[in-house]
C-alpha cells in the first residue's frame, strides 16, 4: 500500500513539474518574441535616420550626437546588417559612421576581454576598418588560444590588404596542425591573390600539408604560377595529395605558355578546353607530366590525370584513357570514359573540314 502511494505521489509531482516547465517555456518565448518585435519596430524608425546620414554626409555629427544609448545600438544594429550590400562611397560613409558610434572601442575591447563568441565577431568585424590601431589588435589575435579567432582575425588583415601581415599568418595558423584544417582553403586562395610568392615557396620548402593546400590555392594567381614548378611535383613529389593537387591545378590553370588563364574554372567545369594549345617545352613538360599522372600507382592521382587530360585537350592521350578502362578503381573507369566521350568531339571539331569533290573533266561546276 505505501509503495502504491509512493508512486501516485511521484506522479503528481512529475505531472507538476511537467507543466510548470511548459509553461515557463511557454511566457520565456513569448517575451522573447515581444522582445523582437519591439526592437524591430525600433529599428524601422531608424531606417530614416540612417539613410540619411548617408545622403547628408556633412550633417552625420550633429544627427548622431541626438541620438540616445540605444538609438546609437541600434544605428549599429542597422548597419552590420547593410554593410555589406554596399560598396563604394555609401560603404565608406557607413564604416565612419560605425566608428563614430564608438562601435571599433567595443569590438577592440571584445577582442581582448570578451567571451569566446564575443572574440569570434570581433575578429571578423575589425575587417571592416582599416585603422593603424586595428590593425595591431588583429595582429595580437592571431595568438589567440581560439583557432576560431586566429582564423578570423587573419581573414580580416588579408581583406585589409595587410601584406605584411602574411608571415605571420602562416605562422600563427598553420604551425601544430597535420593536416591543416580544411578551413584554410579559402585564407590560401586570398594570400595566392595577394602575395603568390610566398605559396610558391611553401611548395617546395613547406610541410605536405601546407604544399597541398598552396598548390591548390595558386590555381587563383594564374599569372604567378610556374607551371615547370608544378609539373615537377606532379611527377617526382613523395605524397599522392601534392601530385593530385598538381595536376588539378594544371587543368584549372588552363594556361597558355605564358601563363594566361584561357577560360575561368566555372566555365572549365561545364565544357572540354578548345582553345587553348600548348606549344614549345612548355607542352611536352606538360604532357610528360600528365602521362605519368595516367600511370600514377594511387588512384586518386589517376583521376587528376584523366581530369586535366580532358581539361588541357590532350586528343593524344587516347591510348592510356582506352587502358584505364580496366583500371581497377570504378571512378578512374568512369572519368577516363567521361574524358574519352569529350575528347572524341574535341578531336573530330578540330579536324580539318574534308576536301570538296572536283566535277569531272568537261563539267563546269553550277554557280
Amino acid at each position: 500500500m505505501l509503495s502504491l502511494l509512493f508512486i501516485w505521489t511521484m506522479t503528481k509531482i512529475l505531472i507538476v513539474s511537467s507543466v510548470g516547465t511548459m509553461l515557463v517555456l511557454i511566457v520565456r518565448r513569448f517575451l522573447a518574441e515581444r522582445r523582437e518585435r519591439r526592437e524591430e519596430a525600433h529599428l524601422r524608425e531608424l531606417r530614416p535616420v540612417l539613410f540619411y546620414c548617408l545622403e547628408q554626409h556633412e550633417s552625420m555629427d550633429g544627427v548622431l550626437a541626438r541620438q540616445s544609448d540605444e538609438d546609437r545600438r541600434g544605428l549599429v544594429l542597422l548597419s552590420r546588417r547593410l554593410i555589406d550590400a554596399l560598396i563604394g562611397p555609401s560603404r565608406a560613409t557607413l564604416v565612419e559612421m560605425m566608428h563614430k558610434l564608438g562601435y571599433v572601442e567595443e569590438l577592440l575591447h571584445n577582442l581582448v576581454r570578451g567571451t569566446v563568441p564575443a572574440r569570434l565577431q570581433a575578429s571578423t568585424e575589425l575587417g571592416w576598418f582599416d585603422r593603424a590601431e586595428v590593425h595591431a589588435a588583429l595582429r595580437k589575435a592571431l595568438q589567440d588560444k581560439e583557432y576560431g579567432v586566429r582564423l578570423g582575425a587573419a581573414n580580416s588583415l588579408l581583406l585589409l590588404n595587410d601584406r605584411a601581415a602574411i608571415p605571420e599568418i602562416m605562422r600563427h595558423l598553420t604551425e601544430g596542425f597535420d593536416p591543416l584544417p580544411l578551413s584554410l582553403r579559402s585564407l590560401f586562395r586570398r594570400i595566392a591573390r595577394m602575395d603568390p610568392a610566398t605559396l610558391v615557396r611553401q611548395v617546395e620548402h613547406g610541410s605536405q600539408s601546407i604544399a597541398v593546400l598552396s598548390i591548390e590555392a595558386l590555381a587563383a594567381a594564374p599569372s604567378s604560377v610556374d607551371i615547370h614548378q608544378l609539373c615537377r611535383v606532379a611527377i617526382n613529389h613523395s605524397s599522392k595529395d601534392a601530385r593530385a593537387a598538381a595536376l588539378r591545378t594544371l587543368g584549372l590553370l588552363a594556361a597558355t605558355e605564358h601563363g594566361k588563364p584561357a577560360l575561368s574554372t566555372e566555365l572549365l567545369e561545364l565544357v572540354p578546353l578548345q582553345n587553348v594549345i600548348l606549344e614549345g617545352a612548355l607542352r611536352s613538360e606538360v604532357v610528360q607530366a600528365v602521362r605519368r599522372g595516367l600511370t600514377d600507382r594511387d588512384w586518386e592521382v589517376r583521376t587528376q590525370g584523366v581530369i586535366c587530360t580532358q581539361r588541357l585537350g590532350l586528343t593524344e592521350m587516347f591510348p592510356r584513357l582506352l587502358a584505364l578502362q580496366s583500371d581497377p578503381q570504378w571512378w578512374v573507369r568512369f572519368r577516363s570514359s567521361q574524358a574519352l566521350v569529350r575528347l572524341q568531339g574535341l578531336s573530330a571539331r578540330r579536324a580539318p573540314p574534308p576536301p570538296v569533290p572536283l566535277p569531272p573533266p568537261g563539267l563546269e561546276p553550277l554557280p
